[in-house]
This record gives C-alpha cells, sequence and structure tokens, in this order.
C-alpha cells in the first residue's frame, strides 16, 4: 500500500461565506457595509451619491449608488472570498481589506441580490442563503445569474438588494446615526440618502486643538505621525469621544486609550493616521476582518499606539480639569451654580415621585412589598458620580428630605469634597443590584452657538444649558443671571429637556408617537407647576 504524505489545506467555501456574514448581525452594519462600497467605488465623473430605500412591510433593503458599476468579470471578482482587493492592487488603498464584505446581507436576510451598469451594458445575479447550506461538500456556491451584459441606456452604477430579512423590524433611526457618524471620515461632497432623508455628519464645534509627534520609541515603531486632539465647546456624544484611528486613511477604531469614563473626558475628540498599521506583516494581526471597530493591544503597532495617544489625551483632560477648577470659582460661575441647583431640587423632586409611583407600580405586578421591586437598598459610601446626603444633617434638614421625598442616599463617612459637593456611592455587598440612584442636575455651560439650548449627559444624569444659544446669550447679555427674563426662560428650557430625558430614565418603550406625545405633554405640565414657586418675587432678590 502506497502511503500518500502530500497534504492541502483546505476550506469550505459556504461554511467560510456564512461565518463571514456572521458578523453583520445589525441591519445598520450591513447598510453601512455596502455604502461605503458604493463611496469607495466612485465614477470620477460625479460626486458619489447613494439612496437606500427600507420597506418595513416587505422586509427589504434596496442601496442604489452612481458609482463606476461592475460587469460580469468584476461581479466574478465581487463574490470571490478573500479577494485581493483590485484598488490595492493598482495602489489606491482603500477600505476594502479582507475581502469578505460582499456576505454582509447573509449576516441578517436569506437573498441577496446584485444589478449593475457598465459603459452601458446591466447585468444581474442573485445569491440565497439556502444555496449556500445546502453545499455541504464544500465546492463553488453557484450563483445565479439573471442578466448578462444587456444593453441599456441606464447610467453607471449598483443596486443591492437585501430581502427576506429576519430582523423583527428596521431600525430607520439606527441606520440613519450610524451612516452620520461614519460619514465624519468621508469628504464633504457625497451624498447619501436614506428615503428622505439626508444624511449630513454634524461636526462638533470646536474650541481649540492640540497637536503631537511621536518621539524616541513610538516614532520607530509608529513611524513619524502627527496626533491632533481638539476640545469640543460642548459634550460629546459617547460615538463622537476619543481620537479616531486611521490607517491610509481607513478608519480602523476611536479610542480614548484608557482614559475613558474620566472627567472632561466628554470633550476630546481628534484623529491620527498610522500607515504602519496596515502595513504590520508580522502574525499578531492589529484588527481582524469584523470591522469591529477595536484594535488588539497584543500587536506590538498598537501597543505604541496606546502608549503615544494615552499620555497626550491625558495632558488635555488634565489642562481642561484645571480650567474647569478656576472657572469654578469664578463669582459668576457660582452664581450660575446656585440657580442650577435650586431648578435641580424642583426637577429632582419630580423624579422622585415619579420613580416612587413606577417602583410601586412594579411591586404591585410582581407581588413583592413596595420597598423591593425595585431593590434600591444598599450600603453607600463617599465617592462615586451621585449625589448624596451627609449621614449626619443639621436639625431639621433630615425631615426637609423626606418631605420632599428627596431620593438621594445618605453616605458614611462623609467630608465634602473640594467643590463643597458630597457624592456617594453603592458599596460592592453581595446580593445588592447597582443601580444608578439621586435625582437630575442641572449646569450651565458654554456649549457652542450651533448647539442646541439645552442637552442631556445621560452618564451624570446632567441637564446642562447652553449659554452660547442665541435666544439664552441674548437674554444673559440684557442683565446677566440678575435678569429675571433670563431666569424664566433657562426654567422653561431645563423643564422641556428634563420631560424628553425622562423618558429614558424611567418609561418603559414606547408602543407609538403619541404615548410618547401625551408622557412628554403630562411631565411638561407638572413639572412647570412646580416651577410655579420660583416666579415668587423673592426669588429674583440678590441673595435669593
Amino acid at each position: 500500500m502506497t502511503e500518500n504524505r502530500d497534504l492541502t489545506v483546505r476550506s469550505h467555501v459556504g461554511r467560510d461565506l456564512l461565518q463571514s456574514a456572521a458578523v453583520f448581525r445589525s441591519d445598520r452594519k450591513v447598510v453601512w457595509e455596502y455604502v461605503a462600497n458604493s463611496l469607495q467605488y466612485t465614477d470620477a465623473r460625479h460626486p458619489p451619491a447613494v439612496a437606500v430605500h427600507l420597506n418595513e412591510r416587505t422586509k427589504t433593503i434596496l442601496i442604489t449608488d452612481n458609482g463606476r458599476g461592475m460587469d460580469l468579470a468584476d461581479l466574478q471578482h465581487f463574490f470571490t472570498m478573500h479577494a485581493e482587493n483590485r484598488e490595492r492592487l493598482s495602489g489606491r488603498i482603500g477600505r476594502g481589506l479582507f475581502g469578505t464584505g460582499k456576505s454582509a446581507a447573509f449576516g441578517i436576510a436569506d437573498i441577496l441580490q446584485v444589478t449593475s451598469v457598465k459603459d452601458g451594458l446591466r447585468s444581474a445575479v442573485r445569491l440565497r442563503r439556502s444555496e449556500i447550506e445546502n453545499m455541504i461538500d464544500g465546492r463553488p456556491v453557484p450563483v445565479e445569474v439573471r442578466e448578462v451584459e444587456e444593453p441599456t441606456d441606464e447610467h453607471n452604477g449598483t443596486k443591492i438588494q437585501i430581502s427576506g430579512i429576519h430582523l423583527k423590524k428596521i431600525d430607520r433611526a439606527g441606520i440613519i446615526a450610524y451612516i452620520e457618524r461614519h460619514l465624519a471620515r468621508y469628504p464633504r461632497d457625497v451624498e447619501v440618502f436614506v428615503d428622505h432623508h439626508e444624511c449630513r455628519f454634524k461636526t462638533p464645534e470646536e474650541a481649540e486643538s492640540y497637536e503631537f509627534r511621536t518621539t524616541d520609541i513610538c516614532r520607530i515603531v509608529l513611524g513619524d505621525v502627527r496626533l491632533i486632539i481638539k476640545v469640543a465647546k460642548g459634550p460629546l456624544e459617547e460615538d463622537l469621544r476619543g481620537v479616531q484611528v486611521f490607517s491610509y486613511g481607513n478608519w480602523h477604531a476611536t479610542t480614548l486609550a484608557g482614559c475613558e469614563g474620566s472627567k472632561m473626558s466628554e470633550y476630546i475628540f481628534g484623529e491620527i493616521d498610522v500607515p504602519n498599521l496596515e502595513d504590520y506583516g508580522g502574525p499578531i494581526r492589529p484588527f481582524d476582518n469584523t470591522r469591529s471597530g477595536e484594535l488588539n493591544p497584543n500587536n506590538p503597532v498598537v501597543e505604541a499606539l496606546f502608549a503615544f495617544v494615552g499620555p497626550a489625551v491625558e495632558t488635555v483632560r488634565r489642562q481642561l480639569l484645571d480650567r474647569e477648577g478656576r472657572r469654578a470659582q469664578e463669582e459668576e460661575a457660582r452664581k450660575l451654580a446656585k440657580e442650577a441647583a435650586r431648578i435641580a431640587e424642583i426637577l429632582t423632586a419630580d423624579f422622585a415621585e415619579i420613580a416612587a409611583k413606577i417602583r410601586k407600580a412594579r411591586a404591585i405586578a410582581t407581588g413583592k412589598q413596595d420597598g423591593e421591586a425595585g431593590n434600591e437598598d444598599g450600603i453607600w459610601s463617599q465617592g462615586g458620580d451621585i449625589p448624596a446626603m451627609p449621614a449626619e444633617l443639621p436639625p431639621g434638614e433630615r425631615e426637609r428630605k423626606d418631605s420632599l421625598d428627596d431620593p438621594r442616599p445618605f453616605a458614611k463617612p462623609v467630608v465634602p469634597e473640594d467643590n463643597g459637593q458630597t457624592t456617594g456611592q453603592r458599596g460592592t455587598g453581595s446580593g445588592t443590584k447597582r443601580s444608578k440612584r439621586g435625582g437630575f442636575n442641572v449646569e450651565y455651560k458654554n456649549a457652542g452657538e450651533a448647539e442646541y439650548r439645552a442637552l442631556f449627559v445621560p452618564d451624570h444624569r446632567t441637564i446642562l444649558i447652553n449659554l452660547d444659544h442665541p435666544q439664552i446669550a441674548a437674554a444673559y447679555r440684557s442683565g446677566g443671571i440678575e435678569n429675571p427674563a433670563f431666569t424664566r426662560l433657562t426654567w422653561e428650557v431645563a423643564s422641556s429637556e428634563y420631560a424628553l430625558a425622562l423618558s429614558q430614565e424611567v418609561a418603559e418603550p414606547y408602543t407609538s408617537p403619541e404615548e410618547a406625545l401625551f408622557e412628554v405633554r403630562e411631565t411638561m405640565d407638572r413639572v412647570s407647576r412646580r416651577l410655579a414657586s420660583l416666579y415668587r418675587p423673592d426669588v429674583f432678590s440678590k441673595e435669593g
């Protein structure tokens, strides 16, 4: 018997394709994958334009572009798993690297149909998930060819139709938000529409920027690269915080390099482009083929990147902290803080009342005692981000807290912090479920003229009133904090933002727009009645 010692590595094409598709688990990631392809493979004669149509009734998504189009040979390359990217072969470094994105549709759906026009010829192909699953022997998966370079007067471009979607609901708002976030990395002349909505990235208003250059060992590993760190005028949404990491213009991650969650980090954003990330040829890859937005910290280039970015971000953050500390000591800032505290007290009392009703309703529904449903009790200590009450209050203050149904916990031990405030945090005793406690905070901030009148920061349950908004700025210039027009306006602004924020904090998901509108209207009416107490004449005295 002759022994055959020739061994080869083989791959099961069908399983390979479905495994690649499995990383695209949401409609937003799937849609963006094909939109991004459309924005890369463009026709030089036209500015890139992509239209996304979502059909909830038929569970289909249609993505149409005005790109260069594909003929039958191009379509064959499109359906070749892990094929080397032609843009890269020609010297144009695009985002395509692993050649797995074409399978994205099968992460959420059953059918992918591609119709493309190139130079007056139209081709159409279709691939079904069932046909992929039926290829049990690892042979190539057949693609149904529906049209072969038929003459047409249509312009160049490609249509991607995804049908048989298994999701319970197509998340239109989530898709729009995801696209707009990613458009930050593309030129301004691109156009992307989702149904009738034009997706536009709103660049954060910048207060200042800093530039850092690599030195020493970081320069050897990363090369001569430039890091730009910017400070926004107002707090950024979580997706916008941090330094965007590019390689040859391709986005790979956004990071604060260890400063995540630190105070004032919510104002920091920026960018860095490190070609060595994609040029790295060693065994430990800096990123994988899932476009997860995460870098591998075990990779030497990524390790050097974090060692460079982390201290730079911390330097800027420390400067912001120092500046914020000085600003807080200014007299006008203290006046604004006092005014904000008065509004916060009203909102916190309302929040405590609503939270108590919800706890009681849940207790009735679950058959538990009132105090058991929310699992609110626990061991509290000083520190953290949650407003707390001193364990030992002056005479009358504990009764006042009880009469307001103040939800702030008592914290032991208590030593006032540098800013005069007291905060608490839940202990780690067994059986205690961690939950967000305390009331609403209100702060006045210079967030930029282009920002909204008020912003809600869920991380700290804080409503920020934007002093730079034209309406509020005009009222402030006419008399400052002592101007009744300014205080009354900001009370109304805070109560309106609170009505919207409250739905995120204590309400179950709404089943209809009418339900959400009813709850917001009820909250605004209820809070406006509480705020009536602030319209007394003595409220506007300089002492009050």
